[in-house]
C-alpha cells in the first residue's frame, strides 16, 4: 500500500491544467478585470491605477477566480 504524500495539490491547477500530459504554453495574469474597447476581449488591469492593461480575447481565458480583499 502506498503512502499518502505529505502535500496537498492546489485547486486551482487542476482546475487550469486538467489533464498533466498537456503541455501546452499557458500565462498567467493577476490583476483587476475590466470592459474593453475591443469586441470580444477582456482588459486585465495590472494594478489600482488602472494605467496599465493587456487585452485578453475571451475565448484565451482558461480559468478566473475572483481575490477576496487581504
Amino acid at each position: 500500500m502506498a503512502n499518502k504524500p505529505s502535500y496537498e495539490l492546489d485547486d486551482w491547477v487542476g482546475a487550469v491544467r486538467s489533464d498533466p500530459r498537456n503541455t501546452e504554453q499557458l500565462t498567467v495574469l493577476q490583476g483587476y478585470l475590466g470592459a474593453s474597447s475591443e469586441t470580444g476581449h477582456v482588459r486585465v488591469y495590472s494594478d489600482e491605477s488602472l494605467n496599465n492593461f493587456v487585452e485578453v480575447p475571451d475565448d484565451a481565458v482558461v480559468h478566473a477566480v475572483k481575490m477576496t480583499p487581504a
